[in-house]
């Protein structure tokens, strides 16, 4: 069986998606050879195409469009890959390609992997907000051809799946649900020795200080040292401006670039020591974070949105708060939590979650099992 790979970004390119496509092409090649189909598309007119739609829609309707989620740019992006070269294989796996499937140019199999859908996250992040209805509904024909093409999709959460079934009626014996693992190349983690220190290490992890939660996390550690629990609050990402870094129990450390070997070890330290991850997004459909947080046994805490029941199971490797809560809620609950002892069973859970589920290995084999389910399907 060979396995065409089909994405505009890189998958050699640990940047790409957070690194995800590295990790489907290196898992994928664990189970067949695949080789990444670049779209060979002409980048110069829609670099072209979308400075002037979005300048259009700025000054002249005063409203946003995302150039990306139309069929022009659909056409142009599939036109770009050359139906002869997928000839020569067995397989499609098209990751993150809402904007190419539609027109793609093939008969072979296709298995469609994404985190959500469309409608799912239209209005949910704000980049996807205050589109014109065009767009929108530009973006809704090119959702409903990839569903409809696609021999399989593959989600990474039960949200994106119930959306496929509800808002789009799609066969659900059409949809697979396979967690994303984390992006770790190696995992060596002592659960015992998070909870030697006396004070609790909180983590943060995001460059969008606002939709994160930033300063969510921030009066959450204010109001535990308050309260007398002595907890720091490990920044990674967020912007250092942030009214959070000057107080004291705030320790930012930076973007840190995990393609660099010393801020690599520098992000493994952290997520070593750190005991809690607190991530109170507002949006968000699977977390890289999350699995990651699981690795290294941090107990989790966040908000009841998108796709995070499946990586954050309450009362098992921490809580889903609703989206109302304010910091308070989260401090009383963390802070409760811990004089019961409980967070360290979250620890502990957290990692069982990730040699179970959320690792790469477990992903590689549950997409073999779908790749032949595909096959099979095809031959007859």
């Amino acid at each position: 069986m060979k396995i065409a790979f089909l994405s505009i970004d890189d998958p050699m390119n640990r940047k790409s998606f957070s690194g995800v496509l590295y990790y489907f092409f290196k898992g994928l090649n664990t189970i067949a050879e695949t080789h990444w189909i670049p779209v060979k598309a002409d980048y110069k007119v829609l670099k072209l195409y979308r400075f002037l739609m979005c300048k259009y829609a700025q000054y002249f309707l005063k409203r946003r469009i995302d150039p990306n989620l139309t069929i022009f740019t659909a056409k142009c992006l599939a036109h770009g890959i050359s139906k002869t070269e997928l000839d020569g294989y067995d397989v499609i796996v098209a990751p993150v390609s809402l904007n190419i499937m539609k027109y793609l140019l093939t008969d072979k199999p296709i298995i469609y992997m994404v985190d959500a859908t469309w409608h799912a996250i239209s209005n949910y992040y704000e980049s996807y907000s205050n589109l014109l209805d065009w767009n929108y509904d530009q973006a809704e024909l090119l959702e409903i051809g990839a569903l409809s093409k696609a021999s399989m999709i593959v989600y990474s959460n039960e949200w994106a799946r119930k959306s496929a079934m509800e808002h789009y009626s799609v066969n659900p014996d059409k949809i697979k649900v396979i967690e994303f693992g984390a992006n770790l190349d190696e995992v060596s983690v002592s659960v015992e020795e998070k909870w030697e220190d006396d004070a609790l290490n909180i983590l943060f992890i995001g460059k969008d200080w606002l939709r994160k939660g930033g300063e969510i996390c921030v009066d959450t550690v204010k109001k535990m040292n308050e309260a007398g629990v002595k907890s720091y609050l490990h920044v990674i990402g967020g912007p250092k401006e942030r009214w959070g870094m000057q107080f004291e129990y705030v320790k930012y450390w930076g973007v840190l670039d995990k393609n660099i070997k010393e801020e690599y070890n520098q992000y493994i330290d952290l997520v070593s020591k750190c005991n809690i991850l607190m991530l109170p997004s507002k949006a968000e459909c699977s977390s890289i974070a999350l699995a990651e947080a699981c690795a290294y046994g941090m107990a989790i805490y966040t908000y009841d949105t998108g796709g995070l029941a499946n990586y954050v199971i309450n009362e098992y490797n921490g809580y889903r708060l609703p989206l109302s809560a304010k910091a308070e809620d989260f401090a009383l609950l963390i802070m409760k939590d811990y004089k019961a002892h409980i967070l360290k069973e979250y620890s502990k859970n957290a990692r069982d979650i990730y040699l179970n589920v959320l690792n790469w290995d477990t992903w590689s084999a549950k997409m073999k099992d779908v790749l032949k389910q595909v096959m099979e399907k095809n031959s007859k």
